[in-house]
């Protein structure tokens, strides 16, 4: 999103596989590189996730507690005849 300065305000990053089925024909010379990459990009989205939990005003100020859970989403993709 872009702010009222021109700044952008959000960001979002992509990390493209190097073909479909990456995860199942993972080569041996990439598992070294790939496995570590994501556990570092899990590890970093969990911390940042708690802080900002922790330093919001309710939880900062002692009126709730906070904390993170696991987020299961569900997408139903051609249910009414649509196309995906």
């Amino acid at each position: 999103m872009v702010g009222h300065d021109g700044a952008v305000d959000e960001w979002t990053s992509f990390l493209r596989r190097p073909r479909d089925d990456f995860a199942a024909t993972m080569t041996e010379e990439e598992r070294p590189v790939w496995r570590p990459h994501v556990a570092r990009l899990q590890q970093l989205h969990e911390e940042a996730a708690t802080a900002s939990t922790c330093a919001g005003p309710a939880v900062a100020g002692g009126d709730a507690s906070g904390g993170l859970g696991p987020l299961r989403v569900s997408l139903l993709c051609g249910r009414d005849g649509a196309a995906p």
